[in-house]
């Protein structure tokens, strides 16, 4: 994924068919969940991306759909590290639970979750 202006926004944002759409500039757990579910996984392909700090973002997506599945990618492009999960998300409950690790204080969600970096 190319560096976008969206990346350095602070907050929850779609992309869908090649259109970015930011979601909430405030990152709320609560949103987060209610907006993953509301999305059509099985048929659908989406990229689900949670900026925590600007340049630094979790993006959480794919689809259901075997042919394409799933996966989280970590960007930090303030130090240009970008890592992918090893084990890939089987659900939206997973996407759910690897963003609220990252947003968690530190780097609790590296001790969750093993990346590629």
């Amino acid at each position: 994924m190319a560096e976008e202006n969206f990346e350095s926004e602070v907050g929850i944002h779609l992309i869908h068919d090649g259109v970015v759409r930011k979601i909430s500039s405030s990152i709320d757990l609560e949103e987060i969940s209610n907006e993953l579910y509301k999305l059509d996984w099985d048929s659908d392909f989406y990229q689900f991306l949670v900026v925590k700090e600007p340049g630094v973002l979790m993006e959480v997506g794919g689809s259901l759909d075997p042919s394409d599945g799933l996966s989280a990618i970590y960007f930090n492009r303030l130090d240009g590290s970008e890592a992918v999960i090893k084990r890939a998300p089987q659900s939206v409950l997973e996407m759910k639970q690897i963003l609220e690790a990252f947003l968690q204080p530190g780097d609790i969600w590296r001790e969750h979750y093993e990346f590629d970096f």
